[in-house]
C-alpha cells in the first residue's frame, strides 16, 4: 500500500521546539477523522494527551502510519493520558491498526465514556443491542438489495466491517499500550484535580449523561440547527436531509418477509419507529455520537472544549445548568465536534463563545460526505473567533480531497507537514 505524501511547498514552515511555557494543540490531517495531540507545559518538561486517533475507511488518506510516527518523536513514547471520546471508526481505527507501534508506547491513563465499560451492565445491555442491530440491518439490507452506499458508509462506522473492526481497535486502545496503564470510564459530573498526574491540568467532563433518553435526542430544534432555511435545496447544491424519504407499504412489507434476515417482529417495530432503514443505520450513528465524551481542560487561565461528536442530546444536557452561559465565555480553544456537520454545534453557543482569544480547529474533509461541513457554521464561527479558525484540510496531501486555505495561517496557528499547532503562551 502506498502511503499520500505531504506537499511541503508554501511560506508556512514546520513548528518548532516548543517554550517551556507553552500549550500546544496539534490537529493532525488524517483524512475524514480526528487526532489531536494537546502538549501541556510541566516541570521537567511538556505532558501529553492524545485525544483520539482514526480514520474513516471512506475518507483515508492514508497518513496515519507518518502520524503515529510523529505522534512517537514528539512525546518521546511517553503520553499522559489517552482519550477515547467514542467508539466511531473515524476516531478509533488508528489504534487497531497499528497495535506493534502502541505496544512501544507508555501511557499512564486511558478515559473513555460509561458506555465502554464492560464491567457496566448499563454500558453492556446498550451497547450490544445498538452492535446487534446494526449488523442485522447491515445484512438485511444488503440481501434486499437495498443497502446504499452512503448507508454502509454509517454502518461501517458504527461496527468497521472492512477497514479494522471497531472491537480490535477498542481492545488496543484500552491495554495495547506499554506499562501498567489505567483505564477510567468517565460520565457527566465528573471532575480531576491534576488529571492523569498531569500538575495543575483539571478536566470536568460535561458529557455523557446516564440518561438514556437523551442519548436519541439527536437533531436540536430549528432555531438551533445549520442548516438551510427552505425544506429542498436546488440539483446539485447541499441538501437538508443526507437521503431522499423512504416509504414502503405494509404489502410490500409483507412480500419482502421471506427474503428478509429481520425478524417480522423486530422489522415491523423499526419501520413504525423510523420509517425507512436508512433512518435507522442514522439513529444508531447519532445514538453513538451522543455517547461522546464532553471534556474541558484547564490550565493556567487556558479552557479548552472537546466535544468530540457529540449531538443535541449530548450538548443539551450541560447546557440547561447553571452556569453554563459563564462556562462558554470563558473558553480559549474549541474543537469543532463532528467535524462541522449541521447538528454538531448547537447555534446558540456561538454568540456565547465570548473569550476574546477564542480559536477553533476543526478537523474535517469533504470525502466521504460531501455536505460535511457545514458552511454557514464555519462562516459564523470563524468571525466570532475573529478569523482564528482553521480546518484539516489546509494541510496539503496529495492525492487528497484538499482545501485552499490562506497563504499564511492566522496566529495563533503554524502549519507543519501533516498537522496544525494552535500555541499559546501560558
Amino acid at each position: 500500500m502506498s502511503i499520500s505524501q505531504p506537499c511541503t511547498g508554501g511560506t508556512d514552515v514546520p513548528t518548532t521546539a516548543l517554550q517551556p511555557e507553552q500549550l500546544r494543540v496539534r490537529m493532525y490531517r488524517v483524512g475524514f477523522g480526528d487526532c489531536f495531540l494537546v502538549s501541556v507545559p510541566a516541570p521537567g518538561g511538556h505532558r501529553h494527551i492524545l485525544i483520539d486517533c482514526g480514520v474513516h475507511f471512506r475518507g483515508n488518506i492514508k497518513t496515519l502510519p507518518q502520524v503515529i510516527e510523529n505522534l512517537r518523536a514528539e512525546t518521546a513514547d511517553r503520553i499522559d493520558l489517552v482519550v477515547v471520546t467514542h467508539a466511531h471508526q473515524d476516531h478509533i481505527s488508528g489504534f487497531g491498526a497499528h497495535p506493534r507501534e502502541w505496544a512501544e508506547v507508555t501511557v499512564n491513563e486511558i478515559w473513555m465514556p460509561w458506555t465502554e465499560d464492560p464491567t457496566d451492565g448499563q454500558a453492556v445491555a446498550l451497547r450490544t443491542k445498538q452492535l446487534s442491530l446494526a449488523r442485522q440491518l447491515r445484512e438485511h439490507l444488503h440481501l434486499t438489495r437495498q443497502l446504499k452506499p452512503a448507508t454502509e458508509d454509517i454502518l461501517e462506522n458504527f461496527v468497521g466491517f472492512n477497514l479494522v473492526s471497531n472491537a480490535n481497535s477498542m481492545r488496543v486502545a484500552r491495554g495495547g499500550f506499554k506499562g501498567p496503564q489505567k483505564v477510567r470510564y468517565l460520565e457527566a459530573g465528573d471532575t480531576h484535580t491534576d488529571a492523569a498526574g498531569i500538575p495543575a491540568l483539571q478536566a470536568q467532563v460535561l458529557s455523557p449523561s446516564r440518561d438514556e433518553s437523551v442519548l436519541t435526542k439527536m437533531d436540536p430544534p430549528a432555531g438551533q440547527r445549520w442548516l438551510r432555511a427552505h425544506a429542498r435545496a436546488a440539483p446539485g447544491s447541499e441538501t437538508v436531509e443526507p437521503f431522499h424519504p423512504f416509504r414502503r407499504t405494509r404489502s410490500e412489507l409483507a412480500r419482502r418477509a421471506a427474503a428478509c434476515v429481520l425478524e417480522r417482529k423486530l422489522e415491523r417495530q423499526l419501520h413504525n419507529a423510523v420509517i425507512a432503514d436508512d433512518a435507522l443505520a442514522m439513529t444508531l450513528d447519532d445514538v453513538l455520537n451522543n455517547t461522546s465524551l464532553v471534556l474541558l481542560l484547564r490550565v493556567a487561565g487556558s479552557a479548552l472544549l472537546f466535544p468530540g461528536d457529540a449531538q443535541w442530546g449530548n450538548w443539551s444536557t450541560w447546557l440547561k445548568e447553571n452556569g453554563a452561559d459563564a462556562l462558554l465565555n470563558e473558553i480559549t480553544f474549541f474543537k469543532v465536534g463532528h467535524h462541522g456537520s449541521h447538528n454538531s454545534t448547537p447555534r446558540s453557543i456561538v454568540p456565547k463563545l465570548g473569550h476574546p482569544e477564542l480559536a477553533a480547529m476543526i478537523s474535517t474533509q469533504g470525502l466521504p460526505f460531501k455536505s460535511i461541513p457545514r458552511q454557514n457554521l464555519l462562516t459564523e464561527l470563524t468571525a466570532q473567533c475573529h478569523r482564528r479558525t482553521v480546518r484539516s484540510d489546509w494541510v496539503k496531501v496529495q492525492n487528497a480531497p484538499n482545501v485552499a486555505g490562506p497563504k499564511n495561517l492566522p496566529r495563533p496557528f503554524k502549519r507543519g507537514p501533516l498537522w496544525i499547532d494552535y500555541l499559546r503562551k501560558l
